[in-house]
């Protein structure tokens, strides 16, 4: 399902750069679409304690019923009742590691070619298209 999810929204993107020079309309929607942040939640439907069904509106009680909800869910463990962990060492299993500004620099510049390539081949991609 992911895999299918991420084909269709890379033919999406595909298509867009295929006809961002033709339609410029369609690319500048496709961004603003992703860019705008859709953080509202939708009204909720519960029951008071007569029975009757209810729509809450207001963010603060859209909280405080979830808290309720969610605070029902877990449980709450007095620290007296669990077993003392009995602490294991194996550090003559682990291998020695020497961290120098060398090694530190070597990694760091190979992270760097390798995104300097993906935004290389992305670019190419885009104008090729």
């Amino acid at each position: 399902m992911r895999k299918q999810s991420r084909q269709r929204d890379r033919k999406e993107q595909q298509e867009v750069a295929r006809q961002s020079r033709v339609n410029s309309k369609r690319f500048w929607s496709y961004v603003r679409g992703k860019t705008t942040n859709r953080s509202d939640i939708g009204d909720l439907k519960t029951t008071d304690s007569q029975g009757n069904t209810i729509m809450v509106e207001k963010y603060e009680e859209k909280a405080s019923l979830f808290a309720e909800y969610f605070s029902s869910v877990f449980t709450h463990e007095k620290e007296d009742k669990f077993e003392e962990l009995k602490l294991s060492c194996h550090i003559d299993n682990m291998p020695s590691i020497e961290i120098t500004e060398e090694n530190v620099l070597e990694k760091l510049n190979a992270v760097k070619q390798i995104n300097l390539l993906d935004r290389i081949n992305c670019t190419l991609e885009f104008c090729l298209k």
